[in-house]
């Protein structure tokens, strides 16, 4: 009787630390699998992101040395979204800069973009707060110039159109319609996406969040 008791109680405590092991294993396991999760949410977010400043790295000479973008009476910014598309996450958005106000094109752009804000959002969320800020601004800053450009190509379009159905001459028709004040706005889009991606180059916030976000 006395073995029995002495067996039931061991046989208690194995059984104890067999729970508390798989306790801790399992607990293990989960914050491998959290770890796993948050660094496969960092890399989709940082590739898409990477891409974006590859394409405005590649095209922002273009972009800002353009002298006809202060004396042209209408600015030939189809080019610039063109460039500023031109990768496999946003090549399917190219053709609506030349399809503007057009369904389904217009509802692809405005999706694909509202998309890209959801991103600048995450990443407030996904990395450091001076790393993340810095993207962040950048992200919310480029889709926001693809939307400039897409509201200034309208305006361009609708001056050629109405140019030719009244017989205007194009300059009286762009102050007609305060072509003036869509420019501005388009080059303060251009401005402000330069800005931040000086932020990103200047204090090498790319690299530094590769090195961050290494599992170890």
């Amino acid at each position: 009787m006395e073995f029995l008791k002495e067996s039931s109680f061991w046989f208690s405590i194995i059984t104890a630390v067999t729970a508390v092991i798989a306790l801790l294993q399992t607990s293990k396991q989960i914050k491998v699998s959290n770890k796993q999760n948050l660094f496969e949410k960092r890399m989709d977010v940082l590739i898409k992101v990477t891409g974006l400043l590859k394409l405005y790295e590649e095209n922002r000479e273009i972009m800002l040395n353009d002298d006809n973008k202060d004396n042209s009476v209408v600015l030939m910014v189809d080019f610039d979204f063109q460039n500023l598309t031109n990768n496999s996450y946003l090549e399917d958005i190219t053709i609506c800069v030349h399809k503007t106000l057009e369904h389904p094109y217009q509802k692809q752009l405005l999706t694909r973009l509202e998309k890209i804000r959801k991103i600048s959002t995450k990443i407030m969320y996904l990395f450091p707060d001076k790393q993340a800020k810095a993207l962040s601004e950048f992200t919310y800053n480029y889709q926001n110039t693809l939307f400039s450009i897409y509201q200034y190509q309208i305006l361009s379009n609708y001056i050629r159109e109405y140019s030719i159905e009244f017989k205007t001459d194009a300059q009286e028709m762009a102050k007609k319609l305060n072509e003036s004040k869509q420019r501005e706005q388009l080059l303060a889009s251009y401005k402000e996406l330069e800005e931040s991606y000086k932020r990103i180059i200047d204090k090498n916030i790319i690299e530094n969040i590769r090195k961050n976000i290494k599992l170890k």
